[in-house]
Order: structure tokens, then C-alpha cells, then sequence
């Protein structure tokens, strides 16, 4: 079974296309990490959850669209999952930022960098594919 019975995308084409929407989307977060932190010297956590808003909306339009090909007229109904899953990833992602940062004295960049790719791998795909964005929950994802 697959995510859109009109235009069925395998769990390797989402999961491809998801990453290549995460780099865009984390190229967009990152640099608004560098500019208010090094440019506006603003705190690195405010710094973060503000390119994590912005990296995080583009995310949602991208994947929405084009990762996990949805169709589903309900957008809201996705949008408001998705805002529920980011507030966690947000969460996780600044939390893990400054304990990288603070305990093993890491660059607030390579800390948010590892941090940022592990939940994405392990928290937001997951939660994108069998939850966000799945289509009927009486269908099971594709795997």
C-alpha cells in the first residue's frame, strides 16, 4: 500500500526526496542561525529556533508537495501535525544543541549540525511519512 493511490511514491523516493527538502530546508535555517548569531549577535538557542520556524515552514511546503507527493485537500489537518511534530523536533533539536555545545564544548554550528541530522533521520522522516503525511489511516505505509 502506498501513501497516494493516485501517484504512489516508495519508502526509498520519499525518504530520497525528504533529504534533498531537509537541505533546502536546513540551508534556509542554517543561515538564518549564522546571521542572527554572528551578524545581529543574538543567543545561539534564539538564533536556532528562528531558523528552525523558517527552515521548518519551506519543510512542510516541499515535503507536502513533492517528497511525499500529498494531495489530501485537508492541508490544515497535515499543517496542524506538522506544527505538533516540530514544536517536539524544535524541542529536541535545541535541547541537544546546547548539551553538545555546553558539555563538549562544540561550535554551536557543528553541534546544531549532528543534533539536526539525527532527529531528522530518526524522529521527523518517521513521524512525516507514518503520520503527517499519511494518507488513510486504515493503509498501512509502504515499505
Amino acid at each position: 500500500m502506498h501513501l497516494n493511490r493516485e501517484n504512489p511514491l516508495s519508502l526509498l523516493t520519499s525518504l530520497k526526496r525528504s533529504q534533498i527538502a531537509s537541505g533546502v530546508s536546513s540551508l534556509v535555517d542554517y543561515s538564518c542561525l549564522i546571521f542572527f548569531t554572528e551578524v545581529c549577535h543574538t543567543w545561539y538557542i534564539l538564533s536556532a529556533a528562528i531558523g528552525g520556524v523558517m527552515g521548518g515552514s519551506l519543510n512542510f511546503y516541499l515535503n507536502r508537495r513533492w517528497s511525499f507527493n500529498s494531495t489530501s485537500d485537508l492541508w490544515h489537518h497535515q499543517a496542524l501535525r506538522y506544527l505538533l511534530v516540530s514544536i517536539t523536533s524544535l524541542g529536541l533539536n535545541l535541547s541537544g544543541t546546547y548539551l553538545l555545545k555546553e558539555s563538549m564544548k562544540l561550535h554551536y554550528l557543528l553541534a546544531s549540525m549532528v543534533i539536526s541530522f539525527s532527529v531528522g533521520i530518526l524522529f521527523n522522516f518517521p513521524m512525516q511519512r507514518l503520520f503527517i503525511y499519511r494518507q488513510s489511516r486504515n493503509t498501512p505505509p509502504s515499505i
